[in-house]
């Protein structure tokens, strides 16, 4: 049951002192895409922002070396989701066209990095989207 790990995740979220590095991206998520949660905050878009941001700048490695914020996730669709809540706004985060349009190039590069050229094709002309409506 998916349901029981959200919970959990999110419960641990709102009850510990201090979150354990190896849940920042899956608050993250839980944060921004659940939104069928009947808890209070269940879309939080900034505190979203917030924790795939540290998710995407956490470099510390587990014992064996292998351990990144990220948890197996490419870091362009990170990116990308952070570009798409910037470009859409609401649920308490302001819209900013600028931002998600820098995001996406960003998200670009790393599909590039990644070979995955056509997937960077498609960022690069949602940035220049977003940097349309960033012109309005």
């Amino acid at each position: 049951m998916w349901w029981l790990q959200v919970l959990g995740v999110v419960l641990c979220r709102w009850w510990s002192p201090g979150v354990p590095d190896f849940s920042l991206l899956p608050v993250g998520m839980v944060t921004s895409l659940f939104s069928s949660l009947s808890l209070p905050r269940s879309q939080d878009w900034p505190e979203a922002l917030r924790w795939y941001s540290s998710a995407l700048e956490t470099t510390d490695c587990d014992e064996a070396g292998e351990y990144d914020g990220v948890q197996g996730e490419p870091r362009h669709v990170l990116l990308a989701r952070e570009a798409e809540m910037l470009l859409a706004g609401g649920f308490r985060l302001e819209k900013d066209p600028q931002r998600a349009g820098d995001l996406y190039t960003q998200a670009a590069e790393a599909a590039m990095e990644a070979l995955r050229g056509r997937l960077a094709s498609q960022y690069y002309q949602r940035a220049e989207e977003a940097w349309a409506q960033a012109e309005e």
